[in-house]
């Protein structure tokens, strides 16, 4: 009797087929959960920094603001917050770092993949927290704004990270809260 040992080719074949129409089908759905997730990961450095320098001015008893910057040590005021931007201690509460003010933490671009994190009118170039936690503009107005988070796939599936007056930051998905472009007005 002969005993039969390993695969015909025909049977090799038609396992090689079912892996391949497998990984075509779920290429895909792996490249929407990485964009996913690094949108949640984008989402959560901005909501974390946001935390930070609010805690860093009630800790220092001082006005802390957070600026767009392309270099880590000026603020560039272009509205491109996905270019990186930096947390600073703004001890003569101009809203822009000049002598005398602190950097504390300075955070690199998030604009791989064509990501862009743009900020409202309120929030286009800085954002500032005074000593008590509250979210104020150097002339002391109470300020909210919007941070919307984009990829490539559109404002669909973005993200936008709201700043309420009283230092309060949430995420929400931009339907929910009405926004409908990547760069908002």
């Amino acid at each position: 009797m002969h005993s039969r040992q390993g695969y015909t080719l025909v049977e090799l074949l038609i396992t090689l087929a079912i892996a391949l129409m497998v990984s075509v089908l779920a290429v895909p759905f792996y490249e929407t959960i990485m964009q996913n997730s690094r949108m949640v990961a984008r989402v959560n450095m901005v909501l974390g920094t946001l935390h930070y320098a609010r805690g860093e001015a009630i800790k220092q008893r001082q006005q802390v603001s957070i600026c767009d910057s392309t270099d880590g040590a000026t603020c560039t005021a272009s509205g491109n917050w996905e270019l990186g931007w930096l947390v600073f201690l703004d001890a003569d509460s101009s809203e822009s770092f000049t002598a005398g003010d602190t950097i504390l933490k300075v955070y690199e671009s998030i604009a791989a993949g064509n990501a862009t994190l743009r900020g409202d009118t309120n929030a286009q170039n800085v954002l500032s927290f005074s000593s008590d936690g509250f979210s104020r503009s150097a002339a002391g107005v109470l300020q909210t704004g919007n941070l919307v988070y984009c990829d490539s796939r559109g404002i669909a599936s973005g993200k936008v990270i709201t700043l309420t007056f009283i230092g309060r930051t949430r995420s929400y998905n931009p339907a929910a809260v009405g926004v409908t472009q990547c760069d908002p007005p």
